[in-house]
């Protein structure tokens, strides 16, 4: 199952800056200070300005092992949760660009 999460730090400095140190700088890529359920693949995740301080993109096997990995963010920061559909706009654009 494919679920898309947004995240909102707390207001308070403290849950600001721990949001901030769930994500660490490896070789030029982002990288999540998370421990990952069994199950659990990250497929795409980045920082917003807005509304939101984090977007992430990713696969578990089912409900429950999706929450716990939310869980790991609960403590200084609103999660919303989605499951996912596939696109077939986006469907079809990939399969045009594997054509070319």
């Amino acid at each position: 199952m494919k679920f898309f999460a947004l995240f909102k730090a707390h207001e308070n400095t403290a849950d600001k800056m721990a949001m901030g140190q769930m994500i660490q700088e490896k070789g030029g890529k982002e990288k999540a200070k998370v421990e990952l359920p069994e199950g659990v693949k990250i497929l795409e995740s980045g920082r917003l300005f807005g509304r939101y301080d984090m977007a992430v993109f990713y696969e578990a096997p089912d409900e429950k092992t999706a929450i716990r990995f939310l869980s790991e963010f609960t403590p200084f920061a609103t999660v919303e949760r989605y499951l996912t559909a596939p696109c077939p706009l986006c469907e079809n654009a990939k399969a045009a660009q594997t054509a070319e």
